[in-house]
């Protein structure tokens, strides 16, 4: 559990300190009911030469791999944490599959409003700092399971792995999207991958 906290501490220090270009998460310009603000019209026969789209450019290459760096970082540390936490509850803690199964079916049911309240506001928020700041919520989520002697105080502690389950599943491909916008299919690849 100190590995995981210790990754989601490197993860969130590494999007911490991805200020490089600002204005990558602003989402695009476009006016709802305006076809012309969503269609791209081309024509067969330019006669000026095509400009590259300073609003829509992709981040620089080294901002989108330290992002890749820090997903996998996250994933490696969920992924192990489902598989060591029930092994832990049981045979650490002495606690039961019932114990195991009310901590998983409580987090998965504080993820669904957590997932749904940042899809709905999910084009309006700063996903680098939510990022940044789920990476934090779980470094001291690993902490405290390190720490803790008590399954009972393992329970409530789940609505912060819920909160960042939610964060990265809702925010973590948007993310990756808008660093590269030209490129959302390699961009969610990326995502789902590291």
């Amino acid at each position: 559990f100190l590995f995981a906290a210790a990754c989601f501490a490197a993860c969130g220090a590494i999007i911490w300190r991805m200020r490089e270009s600002p204005d990558v998460h602003e989402p695009p310009d476009h006016v709802p009911g305006d076809p012309a603000t969503s269609i791209e019209v081309t024509t067969l026969e330019p006669e000026t030469p095509v400009e590259a789209d300073p609003t829509h450019a992709d981040a620089s290459q080294r901002l989108i791999w330290r992002s890749v760096f820090a997903m996998t970082l996250i994933g490696l540390a969920a992924n192990a944490t489902m598989i060591v936490l029930p092994l832990y509850i049981v045979q650490g803690l002495k606690g039961t599959r019932i114990d195991v199964s009310v901590m998983l079916g409580l987090g998965a049911f504080l993820e669904i409003p957590m997932m749904l309240a940042l899809g709905a506001r999910g084009s309006r928020l700063d996903k680098q700092r939510w990022l940044a700041s789920s990476a934090a919520v779980h470094t001291v989520y690993f902490v405290a399971v390190a720490a803790s002697q008590s399954i009972h105080f393992l329970i409530p502690m789940q609505a912060f792995n819920a909160f960042v389950v939610s964060v990265i599943s809702c925010l973590g491909m948007t993310y990756m999207q808008d660093l590269m916008p030209k490129s959302a299919v390699a961009a969610t690849a990326l995502f789902f991958n590291a």
